[in-house]
């Protein structure tokens, strides 16, 4: 039987006066990926179920926003999907790949499922509407719009990339909770992230708009001898572009009648169009893989480490982003979250796309050198915080991100 993995949600309450109030639910299993509508049209010549469901909602709409309560909104999430499961289960594939690619995990067409009523049912009625055409996919990442990347930086199709299970229960493999650790077709380990990039980074790269992206300035500088090729950074090892024609191929284009069961208000025009985009598409970068136990924030509490090393990795951390900013170069969104902590207990910089995170840098001093020293300032004192602890306090349980 396959495993069904909850992906994620999103839901539209409105208010007390509109009609629209949804909720949608997004699940995978291997080979295939569902999305169950949960629309207050469809359920309104049941008035039973209706009023179920708008229970439900609230709940969820009353609980998610909060730490303390998430979970009751998940809980209920999970009984909104169950009438759903023995449908899922029957469509699922009963085989799938041994292996699969970056380029399997992205472009699966949703099956669309309905949460459907009549007058006198006090059950939902689960309905498959069907497979999501392609006049209304989405492709992931940001358009090239016809410009060419530079060759200093290498391109791979998310076709050349494997993604690698870091766990032998099938739970946890990427192709349900999402790649991370990949295997390149060079042979290289990588970490994945998807989407990863600032809006306007083609601009930024491909045309020289804006500020210089930070990974390209890092390999500048270790180029050029100003950056010592070696230092415990996150760095930029290429980039996965994908061609809309390649992409949207092999996705079923349906008739003008067709679609409009899914929109109602659509230009006829880009409904009738028989033409596939060319242009090419980012849906994500590779970057060093580094093999860790969490992040400084996740372990820095625990009583599995002793104060001698929580100033060690206060010092080390200092001299990481001396070693950055003596070459000109900015980290940016400097905090415990973004520094990772390797199997031998040293720290790694990691995430050079820019921001800041309230608490850490001010954001007057958002990306540039004073509002890092800021941060490690801030980070040495928690490092503090937490020496000054008594030695009974509870251990985090951690999982190190795969």
């Amino acid at each position: 039987m396959q495993t069904l993995h909850l992906e994620n949600f999103i839901y539209y309450a409105g208010d007390d006066f509109e009609k629209d109030k949804n909720i949608r639910i997004f699940l995978r299993c291997f080979g295939a990926c569902f999305e169950i509508q949960y629309l207050s049209d469809n359920l309104s010549t049941s008035p039973s179920l209706l009023r179920q469901y708008e229970k439900s909602l609230h709940i969820v709409r009353a609980s998610w926003d909060s730490a303390q309560t998430a979970d009751k909104a998940i809980e209920e999430i999970k009984l909104l999907k169950t009438p759903f499961e023995a449908l899922m289960t029957e469509l699922a594939p009963v085989s799938y790949p041994s292996v699969f690619t970056l380029w399997d995990f992205l472009y699966v067409a949703p099956l669309i499922l309905e949460a459907r009523a009549d007058p006198e049912d006090t059950v939902i009625r689960p309905r498959l509407k069907g497979i999501l055409p392609r006049q209304a996919l989405v492709p992931p990442g940001e358009a090239l719009y016809g410009g060419d990347w530079p060759q200093s930086i290498k391109s791979f199709t998310s076709r050349q990339i494997s993604l690698v299970p870091t766990s032998t229960d099938s739970k946890y493999h990427p192709y349900l909770r999402g790649p991370a650790k990949v295997l390149v077709s060079d042979g290289t380990i990588c970490h994945f992230k998807a989407d990863s990039f600032k809006p306007g980074l083609v601009r930024r790269v491909i045309r020289g708009e804006g500020k210089p992206w930070t990974y390209q300035q890092i390999d500048t500088a270790i180029k050029a001898k100003l950056l010592c090729p070696d230092i415990r950074i996150c760095r930029l090892v290429g980039v996965v572009i994908d061609k809309g024609c390649d992409v949207l191929s092999h996705y079923v284009r349906v008739s003008k009648e067709e679609i409009m069961k899914w929109y109602e208000k659509i230009d006829p025009e880009w409904v009738e169009s028989e033409e596939i985009p060319d242009s090419e598409r980012i849906v994500g970068i590779l970057l060093t893989y580094i093999d860790n136990k969490g992040t400084l924030y996740q372990l820095a509490p625990s009583s599995n480490y002793s104060n001698e090393q929580r100033n060690r990795w206060a010092a080390e951390l200092e001299d990481l982003v001396k070693e950055l900013h003596a070459a000109g170069l900015v980290w940016g969104d400097a905090k415990p979250d973004n520094v990772l902590v390797d199997r031998m207990n040293r720290l790694w910089l990691i995430d050079f796309e820019g921001s800041y995170t309230e608490g850490w840098v001010d954001k007057d001093n958002m990306e540039t050198q004073h509002g890092d020293l800021q941060a490690v300032k801030r980070t040495q004192e928690w490092l503090l915080k937490w020496s000054e602890q008594t030695p009974g306090r509870v251990v985090r349980q951690v999982m190190a991100p795969t």
